[in-house]
């Protein structure tokens, strides 16, 4: 397996605190949650509507 710098792959990142999260499927189906986050970062810009992508670490490459 190769090793991947996640900060060169992805480009910009920033930290992000978890305010709430809360399952918005029923216990019979996949797990989908909404998360609030909050991001101390002056330059991060966001839309409603627009997605972002979470990491969180994990014991393998890409999170848990």
């Amino acid at each position: 397996m190769t090793d991947i710098n996640l900060e060169e792959a992805l480009g910009n990142s920033c930290q992000a605190t978890v305010k709430s999260s809360k399952r918005i499927t029923s216990d019979n189906t996949d797990e989908i949650r909404e998360l609030h986050l909050s991001i101390d970062e002056p330059a991060f810009r966001c839309m409603a509507g627009q997605n972002i992508g979470v990491l969180v670490p994990g014991p393998h490459p890409f999170g848990n």
